[in-house]
């Protein structure tokens, strides 16, 4: 079986917590949860009807989980405290046939969203762009399609950015993530899988 690193940032291990709750800083909306899977990375610019779009309560207990980062992740502010970085850092392992929800972006030039219109009926004049809604949208997507997705990224651009990298589990999910006491043995070992 092979696994994919996910990193959580927290002096305290894996917290989760309602998406709104745990929201990542500074989106300035509520998450909103498109629910579709992703099967192919280069379909882009779809449209939706509003009844596949959920926005978690805050109260929500079947939504609860948090934000993590799949295989890699630089903290931006800690560039001159490193040791930080790896005092907050939390590591486990997650099955690559797992399903989990990514940004509603591509590897694209110019990370178009996935989903990008909605509708709120079947009516297809009557369809809406995302607009300023589309940042805090998320899909769902194989790990293995994200570490794809994120390897297309990084065949054209150097820098990959932190919402090729964003992930959302599910508390249940966090629970059965695989955690290694020695993080570098863990990767050889499964390099060797």
């Amino acid at each position: 079986m092979k696994f994919a690193k996910v990193i959580y940032y927290n002096n305290r291990g894996y917290r989760c917590d309602s998406p709104i709750s745990n929201a990542t800083i500074g989106s300035g909306n509520p998450p909103i949860f498109i629910n579709r899977k992703i099967n192919n990375l280069y379909k882009t610019r779809q449209k939706i009807i509003t009844s596949e779009m959920t926005m978690p309560r805050e109260e929500d207990g079947n939504w609860s989980g948090c934000f993590c980062y799949l295989n890699e992740h630089k903290l931006t502010w800690s560039f001159h405290m490193p040791h930080k970085e790896r005092e907050n850092r939390n590591i486990g392992f997650l099955p690559v046939r797992s399903e989990i929800w990514v940004r509603n972006l591509s590897h694209l030039e110019g990370m178009p969203p996935y989903f990008s219109h909605f509708s709120f009926g079947t009516d297809e004049a009557k369809s809406t762009n995302l607009g300023s809604v589309f940042p805090n949208t998320w899909v769902k997507m194989s790990v293995k399609d994200a570490l794809e997705r994120k390897r297309l990224w990084k065949e054209k651009y150097q820098m990959i950015p932190q919402g090729l990298t964003e992930c959302f589990l599910f508390e249940d999910q966090i629970k059965e993530l695989f955690y290694p006491s020695k993080e570098k043995a863990m990767e050889f070992w499964l390099s060797e899988m």
